[in-house]
C-alpha cells in the first residue's frame, strides 16, 4: 500500500467519524426535546407544536427543538433542557410580538409556584395562540 492511499484512507476515516458524530448529535437533540416530564406520563396530549423558543429570557433554541404540548389541565413548554409544566389557571398574560418578520407568543404565569415567562414561535403560531386562548380564557394583547 502506498503512502498516498494510507493518507486518503485516514482522511476518509476521519470524515466518516465526523459524519457519525453529527448524526448522533442531531438524534440526541430530538431525544432531549421529546423527553417527557413525570406529569406528562399517562396523560393524552390535546395538541403539540414544534418550533423555537426560550424560558425566562434564555437564548432561544433553534427550530425544531422546542416543543409546546397542551393537555387538559396544563401545558408543557420544553426547550431542550429547559422544561416547565404550567397549569392553565396560573397563566397571567398572553402577548404577541414580532421581530424580524417572525411572530412570537409570550406567556407569563406560575410554574411550581415561581413566576416563569416563555416565548414560542412556529409556523403554526396562530393555531398555538388559539389553543392557548381556548384553554386559558385569556385574549392576547
Amino acid at each position: 500500500m502506498s503512502d498516498l492511499s494510507v493518507v486518503y484512507l485516514s482522511i476518509g476515516a476521519w470524515i466518516s467519524l465526523g459524519v457519525f458524530m453529527y448524526w448522533v448529535f442531531i438524534r440526541m437533540q430530538y431525544a432531549e426535546r421529546d423527553t417527557r416530564l413525570p406529569e406528562e406520563l399517562g396523560n393524552v396530549a390535546v395538541g403539540q407544536y414544534f418550533g423555537t423558543g426560550s424560558v425566562n429570557d434564555a437564548r432561544p433554541v433553534r427550530n425544531p427543538y422546542a416543543r409546546l404540548t397542551f393537555y387538559e389541565e396544563f401545558l408543557v413548554a420544553s426547550f431542550k433542557s429547559q422544561r416547565i409544566s404550567m397549569p392553565y389557571s396560573t397563566i397571567d398574560s398572553l402577548k404577541n410580538f414580532e421581530t424580524r418578520k417572525k411572530t412570537w407568543i409570550e406567556v407569563e404565569g406560575l410554574a411550581n409556584e415561581k413566576p416563569h415567562q416563555f416565548i414560542f414561535s412556529s409556523e403554526d403560531v396562530k393555531d398555538v395562540m388559539a389553543e392557548l386562548e381556548k384553554h386559558t380564557g385569556l385574549t392576547h394583547g
